[in-house]
């Protein structure tokens, strides 16, 4: 299961709404990607013609999740 405390969450937000990444305008295939590997987690999300990364090193299972973004 990937998880992330509530201050990764919070800045995640943060993130995502200086690159203009707004939970009311987001289409299902915009969602953020949580991805977990034996390299760390990375969240991805992207609009029209923005992207952004964030990654947390360290050593996770593999697993893949895509979420809303007003959750």
């Amino acid at each position: 299961m990937i998880t992330i405390t509530r201050n990764q969450a919070l800045q995640l937000r943060a993130v995502f709404r200086r690159c203009g990444i707004k939970p009311k305008l987001a289409l299902p295939e915009q969602r953020p990607r949580f991805i977990a590997d034996s390299n760390g987690l990375r969240i991805r999300a992207r609009v029209t013609d923005v992207a952004v990364e964030y990654h947390l090193p360290g050593e996770l299972p593999s697993e893949e999740v895509s979420l809303p973004l007003d959750l």
